[in-house]
């Protein structure tokens, strides 16, 4: 399999260098930007027909939480709960208030804006990694045209980029140790969905590791409170605002939303049982969540490919095991894969998988696409999972690790 992609990878390098060559001859100097505003306009042609889709989260959710803050004053009426979003994504739908847009093109608009910013972020991750322009906008491409991506925020009217962005940004000053900028940036994937959790594990284990400041979980937390302050400000109780997410965490009781997770595995499950089974699956995907922050933190020597590595492991990996998981919860490992398949060419295999799992998701979800049952799809993801494992593990066996967390950084 290792051999397929390998051919087909070397079969993409070559189509790619030939169109650079030939915009090269042709417009020298500018054949970089000439190509990312071809695929800039590729992304929008694909998003623009989708505008004016109105998605059942629009039209349950979304364009109701505009209405009311439209009506209340736009941002005189941030003193008031309108749903179950922190405030950071409410001072976004208070501005839109302002503008002399229909509320479904507005909202879809900044989700497409923050795909941009998404796939560029994606892309500077990739350079940083090869030192290679031209995969970097293959990178570009590849995220801005991803249909988990354009999907989301086009079809869907979602804003899952936004925060993934912002994730992927993160990941980015990481690997240009830029520290602070890292963790602050983390901080503001984090005010804006509970979703950035998935790799806290990461920055768990570089904070243990002293590779990012002692003070970073305070400055995490920080820049959450300081979203908080114009709602509270505004009048919003200050202990609402500091608990939406343990709200969110409460507010579904199914094993799972549409999501190839271990839960769909276990197939039908007596209602009864979703309580215990749920904290059962808690406990389990944190004792392994440890587990493999206790393994990555034992490696000695960090690369950059490193972060990747461990970022995907933990994108993937922790939505996989947790409990009441939605279908498009897999969409930062989506990004994160990309990532990984242009810094391990050989592994693209991972983010083909992730993808057509995360896609499939959501086609059942948006589309109502059965083709294949979720148990099977889970399935996949399951094996996905299980060879980026093996991969990973033959990649750090051979390579000094230290003694213990607390000997990563002087060992």
């Amino acid at each position: 399999m290792q051999e397929f992609f390998k051919g087909a990878w070397t079969a993409c390098k070559e189509f790619f260098a030939r169109v650079f060559a030939w915009l090269k001859t042709h417009f020298p100097k500018a054949e970089l930007p000439l190509l990312f505003a071809l695929v800039t306009v590729a992304g929008l042609a694909l998003r623009i027909p989708l505008f004016n889709i109105r998605s059942g989260d629009y039209n349950s959710f979304l364009v109701k939480w505009f209405d009311s803050i439209k009506a209340n004053g736009g941002f005189k009426a941030l003193g008031e709960s309108y749903g179950d979003y922190t405030p950071a994504y409410y001072y976004i739908l208070a501005f839109l208030t302002y503008l002399p847009v229909n509320s479904l093109y507005s909202i879809k608009a900044v989700s497409c804006l923050f795909d941009i910013l998404l796939a560029l972020f994606t892309a500077l991750c990739v350079k940083e990694l090869t030192g290679n322009k031209t995969l970097s906008l293959c990178a570009y491409a590849a995220a801005f045209l991803l249909p988990t991506v354009f999907l989301n925020s086009a079809w869907w009217a979602q804003c899952d980029c936004i925060f993934t962005a912002f994730c992927m940004a993160s990941v980015y000053f990481l690997l240009r140790d830029k520290k602070y900028t890292a963790v602050i940036l983390y901080g503001v994937a984090f005010a804006f969905k509970l979703q950035a959790i998935f790799i806290a594990p990461l920055f768990a284990v570089l904070w243990f590791k002293r590779k990012i400041p002692l003070v970073s979980p305070l400055l995490i937390l920080g820049v959450y409170f300081v979203f908080c302050i114009p709602a509270w400000i505004a009048g919003q109780p200050l202990a609402d605002l500091l608990t939406v997410y343990f709200h969110q965490a409460g507010e579904y009781t199914r094993l799972t939303l549409n999501a190839p997770t271990f839960a769909a595995l276990l197939g039908s499950v007596r209602e009864n049982s979703w309580g215990i089974l749920s904290a059962t699956l808690v406990i389990f995907t944190l004792c392994l969540t440890v587990l493999a922050m206790y393994i990555c933190g034992r490696k000695a020597e960090w690369d950059k490919k490193s972060y990747i590595d461990f970022a995907l492991l933990f994108a993937l990996g922790v939505p996989f095991f947790l409990p009441r998981m939605h279908e498009r919860y897999f969409y930062l490992a989506d990004l994160v894969a990309l990532v990984y398949a242009f810094a391990r060419p050989k592994r693209l295999y991972t983010a083909i998988l992730t993808a057509f799992c995360s896609f499939y998701a959501i086609a059942r979800f948006l589309f109502g696409a059965n083709y294949l049952s979720l148990e099977f799809v889970a399935l996949v993801q399951f094996v996905n999972l299980a060879l980026l494992c093996v991969a990973l593990v033959k990649d750090y066996k051979r390579k000094p690790i230290s003694v213990a967390l607390e000997e990563g950084e002087n060992g």
